[in-house]
């Protein structure tokens, strides 16, 4: 019975091509440009746009010690929680203060996890440059059910082993998403339809947290601003997690990763971690 979830898992993911349902809106664009933006300010032209419990927040606090990149030290949620309310000048604002001279971006790993997200950036800023960070799937799923746990961001889970949390697992309800947030291809699949490849930038938590060797020269190139020397900064938001998770549960997880991991790897086009590696 504690596995019968991988049935149901696996049922939702034959019935659903994607990450979520794609849903097609009518965007009010009269209320997202009754401000228009001013062209004489900085522009976001970034964005990290997950994955949840992958080290997004330490990306950004790195990035931000680059006196050429300007980061909010919050996630900012435009295209999820305050569209279509904001105009795009108050979305400037609030990413870009009042920078003038830094290519400006923005943290919000909820973006990668719905195709409506993906379609508003896209409609809007077609030529954003999207950084995405993964992280090996099972430890990530451990990660964020002891971030749910901790918040009570779910309910439903607090207090229950994460064997028991995995029964809650909804395809609908981005709070609820465990299993489907760490099957990276198919949100990338999507993404790659609306935005070229070379807008997109990949890095692993595994190279993340390789201090001296992460290849920082490269992203900042990406992003266009000049690398110097190495950034090295302390990370404030690691931690160990207070719940381990159960041998058999992780060796069933394990199996159900093992080929969405072979397939990312190969769309990556390198060499797959240990830590990745069932």
């Amino acid at each position: 019975k504690a596995y019968k979830f991988t049935e149901k898992t696996l049922q939702y993911f034959a019935k659903y091509p994607g990450l979520a349902e794609e849903h097609k809106e009518e965007v009010n664009n009269k209320t997202l440009r009754s401000v228009d933006m001013d062209k004489s300010q900085n522009q976001v032209q970034f964005l990290i746009i997950g994955a949840q419990k992958a080290g997004t927040d330490y990306l950004a606090d790195l990035l931000n010690v680059h006196p050429k990149l300007t980061l909010p030290g919050h996630e900012v949620h435009f295209f999820d929680h305050h569209y279509p309310k904001w105009s795009f000048e108050k979305y400037r604002q609030r990413t870009c203060g009042n920078s003038t001279h830094t290519v400006c971006g923005e943290k919000s790993p909820i973006y990668m996890t719905n195709r409506r997200y993906i379609d508003r950036i896209h409609r809007d800023f077609p030529e954003m440059k999207l950084i995405l960070v993964l992280r090996e799937p099972v430890s990530r799923i451990l990660s964020a059910y002891n971030y749910a746990e901790d918040r009570e961001t779910d309910p439903d889970i607090v207090g229950k082993p994460l064997k028991d949390a995995l029964y809650f697992e909804d395809f609908k309800n981005v709070e609820k998403m465990y299993c489907q947030r760490s099957l990276y291809m198919r949100q990338i699949s999507y993404i790659l339809t609306k935005f070229p490849r070379d807008q997109l930038y990949f890095i692993l938590s595994d190279d993340l947290h390789d201090k001296e060797n992460f290849d920082q020269e490269s992203l900042l190139k990406f992003l266009g601003v000049p690398f110097r020397e190495q950034m090295i900064i302390e990370d404030a938001h690691r931690t160990s997690g207070h719940r381990e998770m159960e041998p058999e549960l992780e060796k069933c997880l394990q199996e159900i990763f093992s080929i969405p991991n072979k397939q990312l790897f190969d769309f990556l086009g390198r060499d797959m971690p240990e830590s990745w590696k069932y």
